[in-house]
């Protein structure tokens, strides 16, 4: 129910109607691997409210991820995805932001995995933008959240194995 200019609040409806699809193909060989990756998204929103406009809206995410095992205990991992959004008419919501992550990893071959270095690149492009997108009744409501910004973290991770003595 709301009201606009009136005394008594009306009734308003919102219909939503959502279709998506996923789409994956990947590819490994012994230690690599390769993904493409897509999703598709239509928003569908109408109501029969006077001064609503209909809003038919698409998202479309799209990339490439990669693990590689390189020689001497050294291995990348990366994914580049860009998330498209378009329909909305409005600028700040019609976007492709372009994401790129990447982690290097050393493990000392000495120590047989036990002992792992790892640099991870989070937003490299620093592209990142966290909008959340809403309807209500009253019409189209856009909430900008805060989005940790693009970082870079050093880390260390050491696996402890006790094997349980034999009684």
């Amino acid at each position: 129910m709301i009201g606009v200019n009136v005394d008594t609040p009306m009734l308003s409806k919102v219909n939503n109607r959502s279709l998506s699809e996923k789409f994956r193909l990947g590819w490994q060989f012994h230690d690599q691997s390769l993904q493409l990756r897509c999703d598709f998204t239509n928003r569908h929103t109408t109501s029969s409210r006077e001064g609503f406009n209909n809003l038919d809206a698409n998202h479309v995410n799209y990339g490439i991820s990669g693990v590689f095992k390189l020689p001497a205990g050294f291995g990348i991992s990366t994914d580049f995805m860009c998330y498209t959004r378009r329909g909305y008419g409005v600028s700040e919501l019609d976007t492709t932001d372009p994401i790129w992550n990447m982690r290097v990893s050393y493990c000392p071959p000495i120590l047989k995995s036990r002992l792992v270095f790892m640099l991870d690149g989070f937003d490299l492009l620093h592209k990142l933008s966290n909008v959340n997108y809403a309807v209500t009744a009253s019409g189209r409501t856009v909430s900008y959240t805060n989005a940790l910004p693009r970082y870079v973290m050093l880390s260390v991770q050491y696996r402890l194995n006790i094997q349980p003595k034999k009684k």
